[in-house]
């Protein structure tokens, strides 16, 4: 009885876990490869389609980084960069039974940023909508979390909201009276 607890134990524990990691790295190692979103997308869809009790989560957030940085760092066309934000939103689950947290809150950032960094790229007013709403809902689950006031503060001083960017800009000085990024946007 122990020896067949133990088997599955290591086996829910450890293999599985291990063979999704692997599908993920895999995946992830063939990015420059892919030479449509549909194919990114399959590639990736056969990690999330790999059950494990554990690592779902890690990959989500593991892969929307790199949907951030293609966004961020590559020239895409506007619907590579749309499809790709879809895809982002796809496969994050915010409404994890488990949603406080470190881990909870970092889908939020994730999910905020790339939508900041489409609708800088795109001008595509949905995406700074997204992003203010991405912010506004995790500072609310982690009210002094800087990326949240940073990020709110970007949006609103792109979008010339200059009273909501004043308002955060008033919060971001209270935790963090020395900081100089806002100083310099302003």
């Amino acid at each position: 009885m122990i020896t067949a607890i133990s088997v599955d134990l290591l086996y829910s524990s450890a293999y599985l876990p291990y063979v999704k990691a692997s599908l993920y790295t895999t995946a992830s190692e063939n990015i420059s490869r892919y030479k449509t979103v549909d194919d990114f997308k399959n590639a990736f869809d056969k990690v999330f389609d790999f059950y494990s009790p554990i690592g779902q989560q890690e990959i989500e957030r593991f892969l929307g980084v790199h949907i951030l940085n293609i966004i961020r760092n590559t020239e895409q066309p506007k619907s590579v960069s749309g499809a790709l934000v879809n895809y982002a939103e796809e496969i994050f689950h915010i409404d994890y039974p488990t949603y406080r947290g470190l881990n909870f809150v970092q889908n939020y950032i994730i999910l905020g940023n790339i939508h900041l960094e489409n609708w800088r790229r795109h001008h595509e007013p949905q995406d700074a909508v997204l992003a203010e709403k991405y912010f506004l809902d995790g500072l609310k689950s982690s009210p002094k979390r800087p990326q949240f006031l940073y990020g709110l503060f970007v949006v609103y001083t792109e979008s010339n909201q200059k009273e909501k960017a004043i308002s955060v800009d008033k919060e971001i000085m209270k935790y963090w009276p020395t900081d100089q990024t806002v100083k310099k946007a302003k």
